[in-house]
């Protein structure tokens, strides 16, 4: 299927508002920052799945601008995981919970009703949504994980097996559903694709330094590869 627009969805690449006590209620704690925010923040995912200038008429990239510790905007309303404190606003993480009073959740409900909102004006009938995530290297030796539901939102069989083609032509070792399934796909009025991508650290950057690698640039023109295929310019 020819798609008309991109849209890009990155939800986990900030730190921002961490200890912000407007936003926050966690604590200082190294333990906390090792055990959870460090392994669990997609670093650079707003850097590496950047489109290329040629491209940027056509996708569009959302970024979240809070860390995922504050709102985690690749949740649902109603997730499950919210009876282990892990729904749209964490409260419960690794071992490590946080206070969080009805105003302020209030108050963070109405910045995550804000992003989906954003997400979902420019979603069309002829568009796909790609989330963009990374994933520690300990949980898998997979280098490239794609995800989809098995729903209304999944893209055709020949979408798929183009963008895993994709990737192991440029040298990847991909999973299907592995070691993470499904994507974000936001209710609309009307169906629409979406597809997830998810990128094994250890690929893209040093993650003692947290430095970039050379490789990097080479997932990125394998993504910007996989924008314009999908795209047919």
């Amino acid at each position: 299927m020819d798609y008309d627009k991109i849209i890009l969805n990155v939800p986990h690449s900030s730190l921002l508002g961490l200890y912000d006590s407007e936003y926050s209620g966690w604590k200082e704690n190294p333990a906390f920052e090792c055990d959870c925010v460090i392994k669990w923040t997609d670093w650079a995912t707003d850097n590496i799945f950047a489109p290329n200038h040629n491209l940027k008429v056509n996708v569009d990239m959302h970024i979240f601008q809070l860390s995922r510790f504050i709102i985690d905007a690749e949740r649902l309303e109603h997730d499950p995981l919210e009876a282990k404190g892990q729904g749209i606003i964490y409260t419960d993480f690794g071992g490590f919970h946080r206070e969080v009073s009805s105003e302020k959740k209030e108050f963070l409900m109405n910045i995550y009703h804000d992003y989906i909102r954003g997400i979902k004006e420019c979603l069309t009938k002829e568009s796909i949504l790609i989330d963009c995530h990374s994933f520690p290297p300990e949980l898998s030796d997979v280098d490239v994980c794609i995800g989809f539901n098995d729903d209304w939102s999944k893209p055709e069989q020949e979408t798929i097996n183009m963008i895993a083609s994709k990737f192991i032509d440029a040298g990847y070792e991909v999973g299907i559903n592995e070691p993470y399934s499904n994507s974000l796909s936001p209710a609309c009025t009307f169906p629409y694709h979406s597809i997830m991508i998810e990128v094994n650290k250890r690929i893209y950057m040093n993650t003692e330094t947290f430095q970039l690698l050379p490789e990097a640039e080479r997932f990125t023109r394998t993504v910007n590869d996989i924008y314009a295929t999908l795209l047919r310019v």
